[in-house]
């Protein structure tokens, strides 16, 4: 007997996931080239740090194809 798996709300909750991901990337990029004060430039400087620590690039294509 196959036991085929459901993966419809597991897909989904990757989706969302690289949305909620990609959404706060792009974001923090605009903050950066952007900023109106040093608090927000840092901020923005240290969430784009965390993500290129985590997937090795800042480049939004690059990491929606890692995500996937």
């Amino acid at each position: 007997m196959t036991y085929i798996r459901d993966t419809s709300i597991h897909t989904q909750k990757i989706e969302i996931k690289m949305r909620t991901e990609i959404t706060e990337l792009v974001r923090h990029i605009k903050l950066y080239h952007s900023a109106t004060n040093h608090k927000d430039f840092e901020r923005a400087k240290l969430y784009l740090k965390k993500v290129h620590n985590k997937y090795g690039t800042c480049n939004v294509l690059t990491i929606k194809e890692i995500i996937r």
